[in-house]
């Protein structure tokens, strides 16, 4: 595992306070940032803090460019995104407060796309499952300005003519809208497809008439094409009271519809006993960059909620194609050394149960990074938490 970092300086403040019954796991108010290096690493990660987001994003890209990865496709080189692509952004959109995406990061990300060096052609879209909420127009967003939500940022670019819009999964599988099931062959309605193993994923058209199955691709002529289809999954990083940490494996509970976890255990159980993201991971759609906002993290008792006060304040931006590899470094040297919670700790080896937690494992995190990667190599990928590879 190789973690690179690019930043102006290498110590954070601290914006937190106790607010009502919340609490802040914060025990560490310094905050340095660790290197890793590998002679021929698995996976190499990318970390950057710079001044507010998109200077952090600016930072993260050159960074990545310097290591020969690319967000951008072109005809001399190979990359990430290339002009005619249609990119779909999942969001953290559950939440409001710090405990959403960042917006400022989003809009940062969209104008990096349609920047494009060949000019971009393609569409954008913006979506996410809240499942049980969804928060996609809310004056409470965590942004500069509160005001700027998720459906604003969108706003912003279509109205320069960009074919940039948002897709509320939550709509056609969540308990917040309304359960659509459909077959994979499904070529009119909008819905989900349900699989064996809590597995199951979108078919829809988006608002310019684009037809995407997540799981193969763009319908045109005649069949399904996963060439021109690019997944961004942009979480937050932040704790979670039950599974200990959410980041970038986690992110795919906005991929599935929980209502459709019904083969014998819940979406949480199926986390970290049968390392369901891990086969969501590997079935449906493999992240071609994992981009986490650490604008500001979430070390909230509530988690995975975050209020504006008890936030921490990093301005981190990471990325890296490897999500288990990204989450157990985020863990490891940046959640868990601002709180000393061991829950935070992707090595933690407890396993008691306690009502705390729910009855979740103390290392749910672990476990469900552990169980994930496993069902990662069944497919063939080569995830890793060891961080000497």
């Amino acid at each position: 595992m190789g973690v690179l970092v690019a930043s102006n300086s290498f110590v954070f403040s601290l914006l937190y306070a106790t607010v009502n019954l919340e609490r802040s796991y914060v025990q560490n108010k310094d905050l340095t940032i660790t290197e890793l290096h590998s002679d021929h690493p698995v996976s190499t990660l990318y970390v950057a803090q710079g001044k507010g987001p998109a200077h952090s994003l600016d930072l993260l890209f050159s960074l990545m460019e310097k290591k020969d990865l690319s967000i951008y496709q072109t005809s001399q080189r190979k990359g990430i995104i290339g002009k005619e692509d249609t990119v779909l952004i999942k969001i953290n959109g559950e939440w409001q407060e710090r405990g959403g995406t960042n917006t400022d990061l989003l809009k940062a990300f969209i104008q990096k796309v349609i920047d494009h060096p060949e000019g971009f052609k393609g569409e954008v879209v913006v979506v996410e499952n809240g499942q049980w909420a969804i928060y996609l127009d809310s004056d409470r967003s965590n942004a500069e300005d509160k005001s700027q939500s998720f459906q604003k940022v969108v706003n912003y670019f279509e109205n320069q003519g960009y074919q940039v819009s948002l897709y509320d999964w939550t709509g056609i599988g969540g308990t917040a809208g309304e359960i659509i099931i459909i077959e994979e062959n499904e070529r009119e309605k909008d819905g989900y497809v349900d699989l064996p193993g809590g597995v199951s994923y979108p078919i829809f058209t988006t608002k310019f008439g684009t037809r995407i199955s997540l799981k193969d691709g763009i319908w045109k002529e005649g069949r399904y094409d996963n060439s021109q289809l690019k997944f961004i999954n942009m979480p937050v990083l932040k704790s979670h009271s039950l599974m200990g940490v959410t980041a970038a494996t986690k992110h795919y509970m906005g991929v599935l519809s929980t209502s459709l976890c019904n083969d014998g255990f819940d979406q949480h159980q199926g986390m970290v006993e049968h390392g369901l993201m891990g086969r969501m991971i590997a079935e449906v759609i493999y992240p071609d960059l994992n981009l986490i906002d650490a604008s500001y993290i979430g070390v909230s008792s509530r988690g995975p909620a975050s209020s504006y006060e008890s936030a921490y304040k990093a301005d981190l931006v990471l990325a890296g194609q490897d999500p288990i590899a990204l989450d157990y470094y985020a863990g490891k040297y940046i959640l868990y050394p601002l709180t000393k919670f061991e829950r935070h700790h992707p090595d933690c080896r407890d396993t008691k149960k306690t009502s705390n937690y729910w009855g979740y494992p103390y290392n749910a995190f672990h476990q469900y990074l552990a169980s994930s990667k496993k069902e990662l190599e069944k497919s063939g990928y080569q995830p890793t938490m060891d961080e000497k590879e």
